[in-house]
């Protein structure tokens, strides 16, 4: 069985001073140039294409868009059917009483004798009855 030995902590060091960033590292190897030409050389060549990821999960709805601008008259259609005779519509009112007419000609004044009569008697406009004796 292995023996197992408590190993306690010490204190605390005291802070240590700062050491070179990697700009001044490349400088005491070498590197000649401003910072900025040093971070632009560790820009390498692209590399190859990676796999396709996974699909993610979808994203919120976005806002409707603006309406757009409306397209060109479309040709002219052909002529449709004859729609259905529609029900007759009710009565008009009574139009208004029109002007007295300008007066007749003369009528024809010749005397009648029935059943024997003499032609003074005068018959017209009286009440109707058979003339089946008109001479």
């Amino acid at each position: 069985m292995p023996i197992i030995r408590a190993i306690s902590s010490g204190a605390q060091g005291p802070v240590g001073m700062d050491g070179d960033s990697a700009y001044q590292v490349a400088v005491a190897n070498g590197f000649s140039g401003t910072e900025s030409e040093w971070l632009a050389s560790l820009i390498g060549a692209a590399g190859a294409t990676g796999q396709q990821g996974l699909q993610g999960a979808q994203g919120p709805k976005g806002d409707q868009g603006d309406t757009g601008a409306t397209g060109p008259q479309g040709p002219k259609g052909d002529q449709g059917d004859t729609g259905a005779t529609g029900p007759q519509g009710p009565s008009g009112a009574t139009g208004a009483t029109g002007a007295q007419g300008p007066k007749g000609d003369q009528g024809d004044t010749t005397a009648y004798t029935f059943n024997g009569g003499t032609p003074s008697e005068d018959y017209s406009g009286g009440p109707a009855f058979d003339c089946g004796g008109v001479t």
